[in-house]
């Protein structure tokens, strides 16, 4: 009996549809002195499948490894590097033209984690986190005609999102995995580290008596909701591989941190905007529109693409 139990493990795991052709075979009752055969549920196996399903469609729970290319708005970047390379730029603390380069870009790649369950074969819930970055926004300019002849100013701002999301599942299964269309809500807290060196003035006109360096993390959150499609494809009753796309909305504003200058000294700072759309770190107590600023917003409103590993559990 125990040759016959492990026949059905062995059954269970590589082809689940072999388990019921297995207990065909079986006595209707044990031999006296023997014990009863142990089933495959009992051995924390896949169950035999109904035709056109596959073991992983009736998984109670799965666990999901994600991979992706995401992409996101990021408008307040795009528009600061496009005035900056444009040359309209006019710096408040009177330092006339410049030289130099701005980049930006709205791309970047991510991971993710999910721990779903079924509630049925058509329908699920999962808890996820994931961790999106975007590609790094960097500014270098040069003033040759500066008081300090010349005067430079660097600004490097790389943002990243950690959400926490609810997502409902609705399942299209069949034979070979499912379809799925998934939607929910959660919570996206966005980081942003900064690095800014200038010398005798700021973006933003502040007159400094020796270079100013200032390193360090911004931090906000705000609700969104995310939406998404894919396929789940079965490998084997316990493994698959999916393939998703997935909408989202995370727009964040007032982004705020304590920063830390060369010599160790803190301040209030928060990501902002001015009115020529040129986006900059500055003091807090700066922040305001009788000064022609406004917070920078951090928009992570996109789609993300991806493979994932699912591990179903049973």
């Amino acid at each position: 009996m125990l040759f016959k139990s492990l026949l059905l493990f062995g059954a269970a795991l590589w082809a689940p549809g072999a388990v019921m052709a297995l207990d065909a075979t079986a006595t209707p009752s044990p031999t006296p002195g023997s014990s009863a055969p142990v089933s495959a549920a009992a051995m924390g196996t896949p169950k035999a499948v109904p035709d056109g399903l596959s073991a992983g469609d009736l998984a109670p729970g799965w666990v999901k490894f994600e991979g992706m290319y995401n992409t996101s708005d990021q408008p307040d970047l795009l528009k600061s590097a496009q005035v900056l390379n444009g040359g309209s730029y006019v710096n408040p603390g009177g330092l006339g033209p410049y030289t130099g380069t701005t980049t930006a870009s709205n791309n970047g790649l991510g991971l993710g984690f999910e721990l779903g369950l079924l509630l049925d074969s058509h329908n699920g819930l999962a808890l996820g986190a994931r961790y999106l970055q975007n590609n790094l926004y960097l500014s270098n300019l040069t003033y040759p005609e500066g008081p300090s002849n010349p005067d430079s100013e660097g600004v490097t701002i790389l943002p990243t999102m950690i959400p926490i999301t609810l997502d409902y599942y609705f399942f299209l299964p069949d034979a070979g995995g499912r379809f799925f269309l998934t939607g929910g809500v959660g919570y996206y807290f966005a980081n942003v580290r900064v690095n800014q060196n200038t010398t005798s003035f700021n973006l933003f006109g502040s007159n400094n008596t020796a270079p100013d360096i200032w390193s360090g993390n911004l931090t906000s959150g705000a609700l969104g909701f995310q939406f998404g499609l894919g396929r789940d494809f079965a490998l084997g009753p316990r493994f698959g591989l999916t393939v998703f796309v997935r909408g989202r909305y995370a727009h964040i504003s007032n982004l705020q941190g304590r920063l830390l200058d060369s010599d160790a000294v803190s301040g209030q700072f928060g990501l902002a905007a001015n009115s020529q759309g040129v986006v900059d770190v500055d003091r807090t107590s700066n922040i305001t529109g009788a000064n022609g600023e406004h917070y920078a917003t951090i928009d992570f409103t996109g789609f993300e693409a991806g493979l994932a590993l699912n591990f179903y559990h049973f």
